[in-house]
Order: C-alpha cells, then sequence, then structure tokens
C-alpha cells in the first residue's frame, strides 16, 4: 500500500500440502476489496545447490533450538540425515520451493523471481533495487551501502561431518560409553585431536551419490528450471547449469564423511577407545 510495505510470507504459501492455486485466487479476491497492490517476490536457487544448503542448515551444531545432536540414541538424540537417501526422498515426496510457487500463482499475481546465481548483483539488491526499487527507493539505498560493508560469516562452528563419525564410532562400532561421555564432550575432543594433526573437516574420508542418484539429483533440478523459467529461458540456462553441476560434483560437493573408512584407519579407532 502506498509503496510502503513488504510482507515476508509464511512457508505455507509454497508448501505442497498447503499451498494451491485455489489459495492463490482467494488471496487475489480478498485483496481485491483492499487498496493493495502486490508483486509476488521469490528466489531460485538451483536445486542441486539448495538441497546440501537445507541439510546444512538442519544440521549446524550451534542450532539453538536443537538439542538431537547432543543425545546419544538412548537419549533420545539421531543421527544426522543424510542427503541420499533419506533427505532427498522427503523433498522428492513432499517438497517446499520455488516451482510450487510459479505453479500455484498460476498468473494470479506479478511474480519476480530472483535468481541467486547471477554473478552481477546480489540477491539483496536484486529484491530491494530491481524488484522493489520503484517501491522503496531508501531500502535500495541503504542495501547499496551495505555492499561496501564487509559483512562476516560466524566462525568457529564445527562441521558436521565430526558428528557423523563420532555418533557411528559410538551407536554402531561400540567404541565410546554411552552412560559415561556424553555427544558433544567426544565429538569436541575428536575436533582437536583432529585440528592438532592438522586436518580439517574437508580432509575426511567420503561417501559420494552413485551415478544413478547424481542422475536424479541433476534431472529435478532441470525439470524445476523449467518449471520456473519456462521452456525458453531454461533452455538458455542450461548448459550454465550443466557446468555448475560438474564442478560441484568434482568439488565433492554431494558427499557425506565416511566413518566406516574413517574408524578403518587404526589412529582413530585407537583414538575412540580411551571412550570406552
Amino acid at each position: 500500500k502506498e509503496a510502503r510495505n513488504g510482507l515476508i510470507s509464511d512457508e505455507a504459501l509454497g508448501n505442497a500440502k498447503w499451498g494451491s492455486k485455489l489459495h492463490y485466487k482467494r488471496l487475489k479476491q480478498a485483496l481485491d476489496l483492499t487498496p493493495w497492490n502486490v508483486t509476488i517476490v521469490t528466489g531460485f536457487r538451483r536445486f542441486f545447490e539448495w538441497l546440501p544448503s537445507d541439510i546444512f542448515q538442519d544440521a549446524r551444531l550451534d542450532h539453538p533450538q536443537q538439542s538431537w545432536h547432543e543425545l546419544w540414541s538412548h537419549q533420545g538424540g539421531h543421527a544426522i540425515e543424510l542427503v541420499f537417501p533419506d533427505y532427498y526422498q522427503h523433498w522428492y515426496d513432499d517438497h517446499v520451493y520455488t516451482d510450487w510457487v510459479v505453479t500455484c500463482n498460476d498468473g494470479t499475481f506479478p511474480i519476480h523471481v530472483l535468481d541467486l546465481h547471477r554473478e552481477d548483483v546480489n540477491p539483496r539488491d536484486q529484491m530491494l533495487c530491481e524488484a522493489l526499487g520503484d517501491f522503496m527507493p531508501h531500502a535500495c539505498q541503504f542495501s547499496k551501502e551495505m555492499d561496501n560493508r564487509r559483512l562476516n560469516d560466524k566462525e568457529g562452528v564445527m562441521h558436521w561431518f565430526y558428528d557423523m563419525v563420532v555418533w557411528h564410532a559410538a551407536e554402531n562400532e561400540g567404541l565410546i560409553d554411552t552412560q559415561r561421555y556424553n555427544r558433544s564432550e567426544v565429538r569436541q575432543a575428536f575436533y582437536e585431536e583432529h585440528a592438532k594433526r592438522n586436518f580439517t573437516w574437508q580432509d575426511f574420508d567420503r561417501a559420494c551419490p552413485n551415478k544413478v542418484q547424481l542422475a536424479e539429483y541433476l534431472n529435478w533440478t532441470l525439470n524445476t528450471e523449467r518449471s520456473v523459467w519456462g521452456d525458453e529461458v531454461a533452455d538458455t540456462r542450461k548448459e550454465a547449469t550443466l557446468a555448475a553441476f560438474e564442478k560441484r560434483k568434482e568439488e565433492q560437493f554431494f558427499c557425506n564423511a565416511d566413518p566406516v573408512k574413517t574408524l578403518q584407519r587404526p589412529e582413530w579407532k585407537s583414538f575412540f577407545r580411551q571412550f570406552k
């Protein structure tokens, strides 16, 4: 209203269970009775980039609202869910993604899709300057000023790979007395010993998706691009998407730590025995 308002919606508008074309049309009917003039702004990130990022957020060991990663199985804790097959299947069965928003909107509202892969402008400027610049000029100016500042990510957050190995050592190999030692205590000790040997999380043995899983992953990404952008635009993006996918494969971006291989190394099996 009067170009002064932005509303961050609940996930329900893009949820496969609750979002539907009917919901969007009823929302439009309600808004037609008000002075509001609505444009939907949503973001697009390639699915093969987005899913590992989503699981990263879910598995963060510093997540303030989760305690499962502090507990063993007998205390109600659980292992970190792997992308394949469990996490991937969850999103395959009931996904919340940009293509569903576009499908449900079905032309009901004007829609502006932010491309998070553009190299010439960051997503924040895309939203505040390109999508909403005519309505929110002061916010655009503030965003431009922020571009000149150095924003540091939080440092020192332990990677979830450490927890994957500790969980396997305790729950599958029986190398840790879970009645005497808590999960975070062992994880911290493992992290410190790993660092003492000049290793980082990038040095873990990896378990990677197989060729069938990778092909399915890529095909789903290409299909969502067609749903979001349409066939013509998706065709122009395909080459860049394929190149990005190959680069991520080479970087082992889709892989997890392999606790089995890690614990086959005598030095690590010996390390965990101190907690027996």
